[in-house]
């Protein structure tokens, strides 16, 4: 899985790319995807890390690959980098039985800065064209297609973020979760500067 953005300087945001505890490309996107890892095939049994700054005179990572150890012979790699003009697919599964790719084409967060009012109804519609790869054997044959993926919707998210804090519903994060993660980049770091 991989988070990629281009950007050869400064953001301007400080608090993402500054001298500052919690700064840096890992921190920011790799704990979006590390979530992801948690969310889908739980907690690693061991970290090993590849974490700099790649850019003149920043003092914050931006670039890292994290690769999360599960049980042989499973691995997850978590990559991201600053430095990516053009796209790779975010998503590949690689398996016995074939390859899938997908890009990263979730449209929101772009509607959202282009000042879309977002609802709890669908409100981005389904990519144009295709946006991931399958290929596999099913029954027997080789089966090699493109794929669409269906849009999601932060909305429900923070609608389950709104009943937690004024109607004491369950959190949809529990802190548990982000304590997951920031072990796993905790562990990053450690394997980063210790070189293990």
């Amino acid at each position: 899985m991989r988070f990629d953005r281009y950007r050869t300087g400064h953001s301007g945001k400080d608090h993402k790319e500054g001298d500052k505890p919690g700064a840096g490309n890992l921190h920011d996107l790799g704990a979006h995807i590390i979530d992801q890892a948690i969310q889908l095939f739980g907690f690693p049994e061991a970290v090993f890390a590849d974490v700099f700054a790649m850019r003149d005179d920043m003092i914050a990572n931006d670039y890292f690959e994290v690769l999360l150890y599960y049980p042989k012979p499973f691995r997850v790699r978590i990559k991201g980098t600053v430095f990516a003009r053009e796209s790779y697919f975010a998503y590949i599964i690689n398996g016995s039985k074939g390859t899938f790719m997908q890009q990263r084409s979730d449209l929101q967060e772009v509607k959202l800065l282009e000042d879309t009012i977002p609802s709890l109804e669908t409100w981005i519609p389904t990519p144009e064209g295709f946006d991931g790869l399958l290929h596999t054997t099913i029954n027997g044959e080789t089966v090699r297609k493109e794929t669409r993926s269906e849009m999601g919707n932060y909305m429900q998210y923070y609608e389950d973020v709104y009943q937690a804090l004024a109607n004491g519903k369950s959190n949809p994060v529990p802190a548990a979760d982000a304590v997951l993660t920031m072990r796993i980049i905790d562990a990053a770091l450690l394997s980063n500067k210790e070189k293990e």
